[in-house]
């Protein structure tokens, strides 16, 4: 079950990447569109990562060998959901506070670091078949 859940978050993680990279206009319009809706975007934000940080946690609880980084991955997710619903004024300021240009580099740096967690849970799939 666990290499399931493994191969599912590389394929998902490495489409994820790809988009920011390649389609971050889209991305871009989903920032704005949270920092447009204020405290109520943020919160629902917060939700989405709060509830996709649970379910890795759940899922995947590892914490030795490569991985790990999936479950580090979950952490950041939950920490960063909990953030977004406890104190939702600063995810506001967070995201109102950088420019456009801005966005776009963390964007684009965000989907690479994603890519490389998805080939490290690829290659870690691989080495131990």
């Amino acid at each position: 079950m666990i290499r399931g859940i493994e191969a599912a978050a590389a394929v998902i993680l490495l489409v994820a990447g790809l988009t920011q990279i390649y389609a971050s206009g889209l991305w871009m319009t989903y920032y704005r569109r949270i920092t447009e809706a204020g405290e109520q975007g943020v919160r629902l934000h917060g939700l989405l990562s709060l509830a996709i940080g649970i379910l890795v946690l759940r899922l995947h609880w590892i914490w030795s060998g490569a991985t790990v980084v999936l479950t580090l991955l979950g952490v950041f997710m939950l920490a960063e959901g909990v953030l977004c619903v406890a104190a939702p004024k600063l995810g506001v300021h967070s995201l109102q506070v950088l420019d456009e240009a801005s966005k776009a580099r963390t964007l684009f740096f965000t989907g690479v670091f994603v890519i490389i967690v998805a080939g490290v849970l690829a290659v870690s799939l691989f080495l131990t078949v």
